[in-house]
């Protein structure tokens, strides 16, 4: 395929078992390297990479700025050598981590980490310098790359997350673990109180009203506090995240809630949680502030605001068995048509090679400068 033609490319990362790693690195790398690509990725912990001058390396988000000496020592042993090595470097963010929205995210999350909203500046400071120190970025979705063009000069390009849907549905059980009964979830890792409001007032209404439910809550085990508020202790099974391969079989419920509160945190993220609802099987019920993209009411899954909308979303859902399986059947068929890391591919090296002729123009610039 002439269109995953490029350099040969290097992602620095701190772990290939994470979510974040296999979205952005490993499923994506894994499935180039199918295509005959030069994709691998090395950890940071790793004493040296071994890197050939034509190779595109790629720093992750969070890219560690904590060493002794700061950025100075970050600079003089990390960049500046791995630049002189390489064809580009290219920082790729997959959540907003710079902005006032991301601070306030971080401070109403219970975190457990004592850092002040000082302290949080500081790292945006630093991730923005990063960024800076690189030959381009990379975001995970559109809204995400928009908001960094007005905040550095260097090029972004968009390059979607995408979900690797063979992959996804061979790691799901043949039968789910509570396939005898009725099953409502929320998965994902730790979120704002704000998050869960109205999802969770509806989650108590319908467990009354149900009591033969089970609330599946898969991830962080803060996660579990907003349903134990709501919900009898035992209606909630809570799954944590385990290995990421293992991660589908949490998704297989028969309807999938996802819920955010819609600041400008949440739209620069992408709805993956809908997707991955989608291809488990489950319908999906969802806030129309992120997910309104994918999620079209009554077709794809079912759009719910407050408390009483998401009640009524989900008890029609809990008695309409067709409905489930016609809105599960149809979000499935739009993430394969639009989302599936197949037909997404082409966006990694399309970046890539972006990059490196941005480096290059960049280059030209200077030593024509330089002569002038």
């Amino acid at each position: 395929m002439r269109d995953l033609t490029c350099p040969g490319v290097v992602a620095l990362i701190d772990s290939a078992d994470s979510a974040l790693a296999w979205w952005r690195t490993v499923a994506p790398f894994t499935r180039l390297r199918q295509h005959h690509v030069p994709a691998r990725w090395s950890l940071l912990s790793e004493a040296s990479v071994r890197l050939n001058p034509a190779d595109v390396v790629v720093f992750p988000r969070l890219f560690p700025l904590d060493a002794p000496g700061g950025r100075e020592a970050m600079l003089t042993n990390t960049v500046e050598p791995i630049r002189e090595h390489s064809a580009a470097l290219v920082y790729d963010l997959d959540d907003d981590l710079i902005s006032e929205a991301y601070i306030d995210h971080h401070l109403r999350t219970d975190w457990g980490d004592g850092k002040t909203a000082d302290d949080m500046r500081r790292q945006c400071e630093n991730t923005l310098w990063a960024v800076n120190q690189c030959d381009a970025v990379t975001a995970a979705s559109e809204s995400l790359a928009a908001y960094l063009r007005t905040l550095t000069g260097r090029p972004v390009y968009t390059v979607p997350n995408a979900i690797d849907v063979r992959w996804y549905r061979s790691r799901l059980a043949a039968r789910s673990l509570w396939a005898d009964r009725l099953t409502i979830g929320w998965a994902g890792g730790r979120r704002p109180e704000a998050d869960f409001g109205a999802m969770a007032e509806a989650w108590g209404r319908v467990a009354r009203r149900r009591p033969d439910v089970v609330f599946v809550v898969a991830g962080d085990p803060s996660a579990r506090r907003f349903a134990a508020r709501h919900v009898p202790s035992d209606q909630v099974q809570h799954i944590e995240w385990a290995h990421v391969q293992d991660m589908p079989m949490a998704m297989q419920v028969n309807i999938g809630c996802c819920s955010v509160e819609g600041t400008p945190f949440d739209l620069c993220k992408t709805p993956i949680k809908a997707w991955e609802y989608g291809i488990a099987g489950a319908a999906v019920v969802a806030s129309p502030a992120l997910y309104s993209q994918d999620v079209a009411d009554g077709f794809t899954g079912r759009l719910a605001e407050t408390a009483d909308e998401w009640e009524a979303a989900l008890m029609d859902l809990l008695d309409d068995e067709e409905q489930r399986r016609h809105l599960a059947a149809n979000m499935a068929t739009r993430v394969e048509q639009r989302h599936s890391l197949d037909l997404n591919l082409a966006n990694w090296p399309r970046a890539w090679n972006a990059a490196v002729e941005s480096r290059h123009r960049h280059g030209k610039m200077e030593m024509q400068n330089a002569s002038a």
